[in-house]
C-alpha cells in the first residue's frame, strides 16, 4: 500500500502507542496497522487493534505470527504487511527498501567478507543495488526470527547467498557472531534456526525480501 493512500482509523489503544511521535511516524504507524488488518482478514482473522509489544514489535493476536514494514514517505513511500499461523509457522519477516545502491561506506557494517568479494565482482551500479538487497535480506531474517528468539542481531550475524536467476536467496546465522549475552533458551532457538530460503523483488521504486521460518516438530512447543 502507497503511503499517500488513506489509512483505516486508529483501533482502541493504537494512537496512544504513537502519540508522542512525529506526524510521520504517526502516519507510518497508522499505515502499518491499516495492512495488518488487510491481511490478518484474508487469513480470517477479524478486525483487531494491532497494538506493540515493550519493544515496540506488533502484538499480534493469538495463533498469528506476522510482519510490517514501510518505507519512504508519503506519497512515494510503501507499507505492507504478512501474516501465517503460528502452526504453520515460527516466524514471517517482511522488509521493504527504496531502490537505490547501498552507500558503499556502509558494505563493511552491513556486509560478510564473502558478500563483499561476490559484489566485488560486478559492476558498480548493479552491485550497489545488490547491496542494497542484501541489507533488505537481513532486515527480513532478523523480522522472521526476533519473535521467537527475542535477540537483536547483528548485520554481521547473518550471511546471505543468492541465487540471482530464481530471485532468491539463502541465510545462515553465523553464530560464533552473536552478542555474548544471549542467554541459554534464545540460544538453543538461534542453534535451530536451518537454513532459510527468502524471496526478493525489484521493482522501478521497490525493493522488497522476504523470509519464512516453517515449524518443524522440535519447535512446536
Amino acid at each position: 500500500m502507497e503511503l499517500g493512500a488513506e489509512p483505516d482509523a486508529f483501533f482502541p489503544g493504537e494512537a496512544a502507542i504513537v502519540e508522542r511521535a512525529i506526524q510521520k511516524r504517526r502516519h507510518e504507524f497508522q499505515m502499518g496497522r491499516s495492512c495488518a488488518r488487510r491481511a490478518l482478514g484474508k487469513l480470517g482473522v477479524a478486525p483487531v487493534a494491532v497494538l506493540s509489544n515493550e519493544d515496540r514489535s506488533p502484538s499480534w493476536p493469538s495463533g498469528v505470527v506476522g510482519s510490517i514494514t514501510h518505507t519512504g514517505g508519503a506519497p512515494e513511500g510503501w507499507c505492507g504487511a504478512a501474516v501465517g499461523k503460528a502452526q504453520a509457522w515460527v516466524g514471517i519477516g517482511i522488509d521493504a527498501e527504496l531502490r537505490s545502491p547501498l552507500n558503499r561506506e556502509l558494505w563493511g557494517r552491513v556486509l560478510r567478507p564473502s558478500e563483499v568479494h561476490f559484489l566485488n565482482g560486478l559492476p558498480s551500479q548493479e552491485a550497489g543495488l545488490l547491496a542494497k538487497i542484501f541489507f533488505s535480506a537481513k532486515e527480513a531474517f532478523y523480522k522472521c526470527q526476533y519473535p521467537s528468539t527475542l535477540t537483536f542481531l547483528g548485520f554481521q550475524a547473518v550471511q546471505v547467498v543468492f541465487d540471482v536467476a530464481r530471485a532468491e536467496f539463502e541465510t545462515e546465522l553465523m553464530l560464533a557472531e552473536l552478542p555474548p549475552d544471549v542467554d541459554a533458551r534464545s540460544l538453543q532457538l538461534l542453534s535451530a534456526i536451518p537454513r532459510l530460503v527468502g524471496r526478493y523483488a525489484s521493482t522501478p521504486a521497490l525493493i522488497l525480501s522476504s523470509v519464512c521460518w516453517a515449524k518443524s516438530a522440535d519447535l512446536s512447543g
